[in-house]
C-alpha cells in the first residue's frame, strides 16, 4: 500500500477508491452550443434537478465536488481583463465560501475568435461551501 497526497495536500492510499485518475467525456453543454471535457463519474445535475438555462451543473456522487458552468450578462462597469476574477469573488461571497483559490483567469480560444465582435472569459477555480 502506498501513501500520496493529492492536489489538495490529502494523504491518499492506492486502495482509496476515490483517489483515482479521472476519465473525461465529452458532453454538450447549452443544447450543444458548446462543448467541454468532464470527468466520467460527474453527473448531469439537470437530469435530477431544474438548472437555470445559463448554467450547467455536474456533481460527484461520492464526494462534496461540482462542476459550474456559467454563461454570464457582460457587467459594464468591470473592464474586460478583470470580469472573470469580479465575477468568481461575487459568486464565492454569494454562497458564503469558507475558502476560495482563482486558479487561472484569461482569455480562451472562443476569446481569440471574437477578438472585436465579443468578449468571453474563463476563469477557473475552487471554493468550499455548503450545499
Amino acid at each position: 500500500q502506498t501513501t500520496t497526497e493529492d492536489d489538495r495536500g490529502r494523504q491518499r492510499t492506492t486502495e482509496d477508491a476515490l483517489y483515482r485518475p479521472r476519465m473525461a467525456t465529452r458532453r454538450d453543454l447549452f443544447g450543444g452550443a458548446l462543448t467541454a471535457d468532464i470527468p466520467e463519474d460527474f453527473l448531469d445535475v439537470s437530469d435530477v434537478i431544474p438548472i437555470d438555462d445559463h448554467q450547467e451543473v455536474f456533481s460527484r456522487a461520492s464526494s462534496d465536488e461540482s462542476i459550474v458552468i456559467e454563461v454570464l450578462d457582460r457587467v459594464r462597469d468591470v473592464d474586460d481583463a478583470s470580469i472573470g476574477r469580479c465575477m468568481f469573488t461575487d459568486m464565492c461571497e454569494l454562497n458564503e465560501a469558507i475558502e476560495s483559490s482563482l486558479g487561472y483567469e484569461g482569455e480562451d480560444a472562443l476569446e481569440r475568435r471574437l477578438a472585436g465582435v465579443s468578449t468571453s472569459r474563463i476563469v477557473f477555480g475552487t471554493m468550499r461551501a455548503s450545499k
